[in-house]
């Protein structure tokens, strides 16, 4: 049976086509081949960042951290409970809204991105497309599924009470959906920081999502701050690396073949 997250992964690697054939016919596969590299290098420069943090950013990580210990240790219980015994059908309508945007219905707001930004002229579109799509493949592709194997939690509704077993098939922590919803919002702000409107939509998407799997009693509390703490950070290292690409290669360069003359526009 497909899974959510193969449900993603064929998604995206459809949109990885389209991105080539969007690149011109005489170079259909030079941009996927780049892609490829620079997500491979992101990954590996993500998982290493940690020896060149500075000391504010350890103590920035270090908070997180001990956010999401003392929820996991004090507080997720008393939300479950709280979620639960508050349940009705008009939340779980309204939990059905959010919970797509952390699954497979969140690509298609990168197409959505990308076509917008076409439309009215603004590269920022295309480059949200492609980071968000960056960010998706190394934080819910690799980080998170890697995390949930190696933790293996178990779901608030399979037991009555929290047990973790290493290396197991549970997969509450962390909560894939939300790493997902926040690994795009933080593309999105990101990429428009000089729209902060467009930065807070995104992220309160992102927590409603977070709320939903909550709500749904599909997820811990810990689970979801760990997720919107992969997603965050990782959308945000992607768009930075990206950024500096962009920076170098920017150009206009002629370009004359025997059957057209024109300018190849880099970035």
């Amino acid at each position: 049976m497909p899974t959510k997250a193969s449900g993603v992964g064929r998604l995206a690697s459809g949109v990885l086509v389209a991105v080539g054939c969007a690149w011109g016919e005489d170079s259909l596969w030079t941009p996927v081949v780049d892609f490829g590299h620079d997500t491979v290098v992101d990954l590996g420069g993500y998982v290493t960042a940690p020896l060149h943090w500075s000391g504010g950013q350890w103590a920035l990580a270090g908070g997180v951290g001990v956010a999401i210990g003392a929820s996991i240790a004090f507080e997720d219980q008393h939300v479950k409970e709280e979620a639960q015994s508050n349940r009705s059908d008009r939340r779980d309508r309204l939990a059905g809204i959010f919970n797509p945007l952390g699954t497979v219905a969140s690509v298609g707001v990168l197409g959505i991105g990308w076509g917008v930004g076409e439309a009215v002229g603004d590269p920022r579109g295309r480059q949200f497309a492609r980071d968000g799509l960056e960010a998706t493949i190394i934080a819910s592709g690799i980080i998170t599924p890697l995390l949930k194997a190696t933790a293996g939690r178990s779901r608030p509704s399979d037991v009555e009470s929290d047990h973790w077993k290493f290396l197991s098939h549970n997969q509450s922590f962390p909560s894939g959906h939300t790493t997902q919803a926040f690994a795009l919002a933080s593309v999105a702000a990101r990429t428009y920081d000089d729209q902060p409107l467009v930065g807070g939509v995104a992220f309160a998407l992102a927590a409603g999502v977070g709320w939903a799997r909550i709500d749904g009693n599909h997820h811990y509390l810990g689970d979801t701050l760990a997720g919107a703490a992969i997603g965050t950070s990782v959308g945000w290292f992607v768009v930075g690396q990206n950024r500096e690409r962009r920076a170098g290669a920017v150009g206009v360069q002629p370009v004359a073949a025997a059957d057209r003359v024109g300018v190849l526009w880099t970035f």
